[in-house]
């Protein structure tokens, strides 16, 4: 047997709701922009960059962002440690630093890596892959 309910008895959310500010176009390409820069973070040191290596590629170089990780290919493979150190002289070149500054922080042995820029502040990153045409 079903059980019906009487129209009378149904529940009811009587909570008024607070109005709410209208989401402008700024709002929403800001929101994009702070998607699309969320591929590196500011640290006391520098920035640390969110990497996606790509190893036996045809030409070394930038190729845009994947998900939250900028992508890299390279063309060594990723035998004895040769790909870790094509990918630091790629980005050290492309971003016109020493490739002294840039250091692992983690993922040494993982296609997604986080490189520490040392010295290098937000606003002269920002300024660098706006020069790039990255975002």
């Amino acid at each position: 047997k079903l059980r019906t309910v009487a129209p009378n008895k149904r529940k009811y959310c009587t909570a008024k709701q607070q109005p709410t500010t209208p989401i402008t176009k700024n709002d929403i390409i800001s929101n994009m922009v702070d998607k699309m820069l969320s591929f590196f973070a500011e640290c006391p040191d520098g920035i640390i960059l969110n990497v996606r290596a790509q190893p036996r590629s045809s030409r070394p170089g930038l190729d845009g962002l994947m998900g939250d990780a900028l992508k890299v290919k390279i063309k060594s493979a990723p035998v004895d440690g040769k790909a870790n150190k094509e990918l630091v002289s790629t980005v050290a070149d492309e971003f016109s630093l020493p490739k002294s500054r840039v250091t692992f922080k983690s993922g040494e042995t993982s296609k997604t890596k986080r490189l520490l820029l040392s010295g290098v502040s937000a606003a002269e990153f920002k300024a660098l892959i706006t020069e790039k045409k990255i975002v």
